[in-house]
């Protein structure tokens, strides 16, 4: 099993080396295999970017409180 800390370095690494979300992803599955996990391994990479001024307004949809 890859724990919280082992995934979130993984991941940090991955990005740092230029890697999207998909490649992170993969590489977390594989580190999870290696590590003995072999049954419903899931995986959800999210990348947050925080806003620089002048970008977009990235509020809800319209009709979405």
């Amino acid at each position: 099993m890859v724990d919280d800390q082992q995934g979130c370095q993984l991941i940090a690494e991955h990005f740092a080396r230029g890697s999207n979300s998909a490649q992170a992803a993969a590489a977390l599955v594989s580190a999870a295999y290696h590590k003995g996990s072999c049954d419903n391994i899931s995986v959800l990479v999210a990348r947050v970017r925080r806003r620089q001024p002048g970008d977009a307004s990235s509020g809800p949809p319209n009709g979405v409180p």
